[in-house]
């Protein structure tokens, strides 16, 4: 028996085998990785008349591998949406419905977030008051306090003249 013979054969067997396995390996990353992909990044149909949100959720959550993550007090579980999309990308049709609702969304690997949105703050424009304080003869009274509820306020001049800047928004 020749053993030169025999080693380079199993030399040639493992080399064969690698050669498979690698084949196989890139073969599975591109034919199926594609396809999960294209599942999730591509168009959506729906088709729902004034159904509720959690439908609306659980239709996405078949068509595609996304899973929806929210806190109770994000959705409203009376609201109601009205979606009629044919083959739309994901994100448009995630606008459409909870942008009049006021929720914003994130797509983070396999899972859309929803978050409810902050309310705007109203910009505070401060007002500036000015006036004079006068007793029941009409003359100046000097040093009286004009004070807005809150704390903010000023005292009256000589003239008894005053200047505050107040806040309309607070009481």
């Amino acid at each position: 028996m020749n053993y030169t013979k025999l080693a380079f054969s199993s030399r040639k067997r493992r080399q064969n085998l690698l050669i498979f396995r690698n084949f196989t390996i890139l073969f599975l990353a591109l034919v199926l990785l594609p396809a999960r992909v294209l599942a999730q990044k591509g168009n959506v149909s729906v088709n729902i008349n004034n159904g509720t949100v959690k439908t609306f959720i659980k239709e996405l959550e078949k068509q595609t591998r996304y899973t929806f993550v929210y806190r109770n007090n994000v959705l409203n579980d009376q609201a109601k949406v009205t979606v009629n999309c044919q083959n739309k990308p994901i994100d448009q049709i995630l606008s459409q419905v909870f942008t009049p609702m006021n929720i914003s969304w994130s797509l983070n690997n396999n899972t859309i977030v929803l978050v409810k949105k902050e309310a705007p703050q109203k910009k505070s424009e401060k007002k500036t008051l000015k006036g004079t304080v006068t007793d029941s003869r009409g003359e100046p009274i000097i040093g009286a306090n004009v004070i807005q509820e809150g704390g903010v306020g000023t005292i009256t001049d000589v003239d008894g003249n005053f200047t505050v800047t107040a806040d309309p928004a607070k009481p």
